[in-house]
């Protein structure tokens, strides 16, 4: 890459992180790259030149959103969110009702959850769903499909639910599209599409990992204070268990995790289990936590675990109190003293899971990544060491599958599937 190319990179990266709230890391910087040359030539210009317009003219940078942004979803994705919703949250909810899609990418999430309510009965209930991709929001408006992209769905929604337009293309039904209003919306500018205290129910899922993290605690905190009372906040598998705001309460919704916003003057607790009726259909099994990963950790827990890292006279604080002062500290934007907590945790019970976890959280947040993926990894390693119910006693709440699944993602490093 050219010395210009490289300062372009870092201007339009700059604009992106301040208008969009995108944190441009190293595995982004060669698309963003690729997306500067493709809108400089399309426009005739120098790549120098597009970056520096990119602040003051909204087409251009509408244009490289548009391009920057990967739009790849499926119908039911993660279906234990749909079944907890189904079982737990939605039952409790008076009717009609409104859910935000946030980030809906090509449209698969919104109409999936009205086909939830209408297999419930709830022909009134309403979905907003919203991206930053004006491209995204065609082809969600289209509601034209691949027989790839429909492979989510079982053979009786499709039946109800579709209709065949071409050899391979399917189309959404009228009675579904119709329920879903579409909206352009930056969800790290813009006040959340519907009047304030009206929506009980946000699906967010695998957006906020691409944020700045200070752009990340302004929406969560928009969210909380436009959101109903008791709301539920759905975020991805690999950001369910990232407590970077006491306004939402983990909550266990059978097999999945979702944050219910916490009432004013409510303090922070462990997660709160629900149960899920038997008679409803099981989501599907996680996948196993990659033991290339677990391998690697076993052996040393390089830069999580340091004897070094434990202050004379320490031994006499408890991994609990440990455990209880790292999590105050990140709640408060401390991370250095959160990360000298945990790691003191992990010197005095390296099998301790939830340690190593929270351990990866801080250094994420504070861009050691390489040192976050090595206490992820030492998670792992911990979680092969221990039996199951050892591990289950020390998760304060949290699912041992689930929290694995996490460990893993978070270690590989997955691409983007959703886009902000």
């Amino acid at each position: 890459m050219s010395t210009a190319s490289a300062t372009a990179v870092d201007v339009a990266a700059s604009v992106l992180a301040r208008r969009a709230g995108l944190r441009i890391e190293d595995s982004m910087r060669g698309r963003l790259t690729r997306c500067l040359a493709d809108e400089a030539t399309a426009r005739r210009v120098g790549i120098d030149d597009y970056a520096h317009r990119l602040d003051s003219d909204a087409a251009a940078l509408q244009s490289l959103l548009n391009g920057l942004t990967v739009q790849e979803t499926a119908f039911f994705r993660d279906p234990a969110h749909f079944a907890a919703l189904a079982d737990v949250v939605l039952p409790t909810l008076d009717r009609p009702l409104t859910i935000w899609s946030a980030g809906c990418a090509n449209g698969q999430e919104p109409y999936s959850l009205v086909m939830l309510l209408d297999t419930l009965g709830d022909h009134v209930s309403t979905v907003v769903a919203s991206d930053i991709s004006t491209l995204a929001l065609e082809r969600a408006r289209a509601a034209r499909y691949s027989r790839r992209e429909v492979a989510g769905l079982s053979p009786e929604y499709r039946e109800r639910y579709l209709t065949r337009t071409g050899r391979d293309e399917f189309e959404v039904v009228p009675a579904v599209r119709d329920r879903v209003e579409f909206v352009h919306h930056n969800l790290a500018d813009d006040v959340p599409p519907f009047a304030p205290a009206t929506c009980p129910i946000v699906f967010c899922r695998n957006v906020l990992i691409y944020f700045t993290p200070a752009d990340t605690v302004r929406v969560l905190n928009r969210l909380a204070d436009w959101m109903t009372p008791d709301g539920m906040l759905f975020l991805g598998y690999s950001e369910s268990l990232w407590q970077i705001t006491d306004r939402f309460q983990l909550e266990r919704l059978g097999t999945a995790f979702a944050y219910r916003r916490r009432q004013p003057g409510a303090h922070p607790s462990a997660p709160r289990r629900q149960r899920v009726d038997a008679a409803r259909p099981k989501a599907t099994r996680r996948a196993k936590p990659l033991r290339a990963a677990q391998q690697r950790a076993s052996a040393d827990a390089e830069g999580s675990v340091t004897k070094g890292s434990v202050a004379e006279g320490s031994v006499d604080v408890t991994v609990e109190e440990l455990l209880d002062q790292g999590e105050s500290a990140s709640r408060v934007g401390d991370l250095a003293a959160a990360i000298t907590s945990f790691r003191k945790c992990v010197y005095l019970d390296p099998d301790r899971v939830i340690a190593h976890f929270h351990l990866g959280l801080a250094l994420e947040a504070t861009n050691d990544v390489p040192a976050a993926q090595r206490a992820f990894a030492s998670a792992l390693a911990a979680l092969d060491r221990g039996g199951r119910s050892a591990a289950e006693d020390s998760l304060e709440g949290y699912d041992l599958d689930e929290l694995a699944r996490v460990l893993g993602a978070r270690i590989t490093t997955p691409d983007r599937e959703d886009t902000p």
